[in-house]
């Protein structure tokens, strides 16, 4: 269902296996069923909620036991007689209006120098990076238009912009050429598609600092923007 609809997806068939991959990768929506026991689906909860306090979840409850789990934070709950259909809504709901469900200054404080500015034009993109960065000790703004990044970092002067090529109206690239004009110091990494090869290296030649290809894992950009902010180099 969810490959017919595009979305990409991690599967895990216990909870280890969802911690497990819940390092490498921070979901739009954590959707979880209560086939297993209930004590089982707690556990795995509590980790997750101790981690993340901000990351959706959706139970599908096949054992009627989601009430004795009130006691974690859970954005929806289901049934076992879920459609597809509604399934997918309620996905989707929570991709598009992700709602916090602890104040992302208990969640985390920046422990890291400078600040991270995310400009991508797509609300759920920037979401999840916002909420990596942030709950890895990262000062995070964001903009979802070149217009918009150009006007942030006037005002809050970032050390580091994640700049998506691919956006409607201002492209990655005629904002890069703005940001390098008001700000030269300021190190930008573009974020890019494999078929892109060319307009890197133009952003390589107007002063981008490196350019990372989607999709990628976080970790990875994690030990990117560190090399960024505390050696002013690429690793």
């Amino acid at each position: 269902m969810l490959t017919r609809h595009h979305l990409a997806y991690l599967a895990a068939s216990s909870p280890d296996e969802a911690i497990e991959a819940l390092k490498h990768e921070r979901p739009g929506v954590l959707v979880v069923s209560l086939e297993r026991s209930n004590g089982d689906a707690a556990a795995l909860l509590e980790r997750v909620r101790a981690s993340d306090a901000r990351l959706p979840i959706v139970l599908v409850d096949h054992a009627n036991t989601a009430s004795q789990l009130s006691e974690i934070a859970i954005q929806s709950r289901l049934p076992s007689t879920v459609t597809d259909h509604a399934l997918l809504v309620e996905i989707m709901r929570w991709l598009q209006d992700p709602a916090p469900t602890t104040p992302r200054s208990a969640v985390a404080q920046a422990r890291w120098p400078g600040s991270i500015l995310i400009v991508d034009d797509e609300p759920k993109f920037r979401a999840v990076l916002e909420d990596f960065l942030t709950s890895h000790g990262f000062s995070v703004l964001t903009a979802g238009s070149g217009l918009e990044a150009l006007a942030q970092a006037q005002h809050a002067n970032p050390t580091v912009v994640l700049l998506d090529v691919r956006m409607p109206g201002m492209n990655g690239v005629a904002t890069l050429k703005q940001l390098k004009a008001s700000a030269p110091a300021v190190m930008v990494i573009m974020v890019t598609g494999l078929e892109e090869e060319h307009t890197m290296e133009e952003a390589l030649a107007l002063g981008a600092s490196d350019y990372i290809l989607k999709p990628f894992n976080l970790e990875y950009l994690e030990t990117i923007l560190l090399n960024k902010i505390l050696l002013g180099r690429a690793p």
